[in-house]
């Protein structure tokens, strides 16, 4: 019998972090998970791996962990998301419908598209102009943006020709802003 204890259907209360995880195997972007002792880190980095389609694949994924987080607008990693303390309500839950197996077909379609990167369209172009001067991103975290941006496209769409602002403003939320860039 297979262990499925690392499965995404066997996660609870995790769902906006289960989006991210899945964004990031679909398109083999850098994700850091961070989160306090026991609230289900290395669980859902086990989770991602099994998404790919093989064990080479879930190798080259840069997924990382961390209780706390400390980085500059030039870290290279792509994508950033916190898991939240979990309640007892959350937990108790009925797993989640999806099952991984459902979840692991999307993404082998995305990875198929995803060496393709889309160049937003105007609308997309504009917010990620606005968010470069408010946060002074470098080019290295705009492409970093762009790239995510392009995998949320394709997750919509696998005939999308360009990125809009809705996958860029979803690509911007996943990316690490510190208290002193807000006040910035």
């Amino acid at each position: 019998m297979e262990d499925r204890t690392m499965d995404m259907d066997r996660l609870r209360g995790m769902e906006p972090v289960k989006r991210a995880a899945e964004i990031a195997a679909s398109g083999g972007h850098s994700l850091l998970v961070v989160g306090g002792a026991g609230q289900g880190k290395s669980a859902l980095i086990e989770a991602t791996k099994r998404l790919v389609s093989n064990e080479q694949d879930a190798a080259k994924l840069d997924l990382r962990e961390a209780r706390e987080v400390r980085v500059n607008m030039d870290d290279p990693t792509d994508m950033y998301v916190e898991i939240p303390d979990l309640s007892a309500a959350d937990w108790f839950l009925p797993a989640p419908a999806e099952l991984s197996e459902d979840i692991a077909k999307r993404v082998a379609k995305v990875r198929k598209q995803s060496v393709l990167v889309l160049e937003p369209d105007e609308a997309g172009r504009k917010l990620l102009v606005e968010a470069w001067d408010k946060l002074g991103l470098s080019p290295r975290r705009a492409k970093s943006i762009t790239c995510v941006a392009s995998t949320l496209a394709w997750m919509d769409d696998l005939k999308a020709k360009c990125s809009g602002r809705i996958h860029v403003a979803e690509a911007l939320s996943y990316m690490y802003i510190s208290k002193n860039d807000e006040e910035g």
